[in-house]
């Protein structure tokens, strides 16, 4: 998952595939890679604390950790 404000990474309606530059994480600071990883820890850690929401009659169903480690456990991750 990655989030860039930058002009040339917007995503336009051209029809063929779009080029992008990726800087390899190795590529990046210690203080950086530490702040990349508290941020993929914080958006796992809010998914899986998630509940059901209802409202204006619609039911948001909470991602079931039960079936998530077993298709992870199925892909040997």
């Amino acid at each position: 998952m990655a989030f860039s404000r930058h002009p040339s990474l917007r995503v336009t309606a051209a029809t063929a595939p779009q080029p992008r530059t990726v800087l390899p994480t190795d590529g990046v600071s210690g203080l950086f890679e530490a702040v990349l990883d508290a941020t993929e820890e914080a958006v796992a850690d809010s998914l899986l604390k998630a509940t059901d929401v209802t409202g204006n009659g619609r039911t948001i169903r909470a991602i079931p950790i039960d079936a998530l480690q077993a298709l992870l456990k199925k892909y040997g991750r």
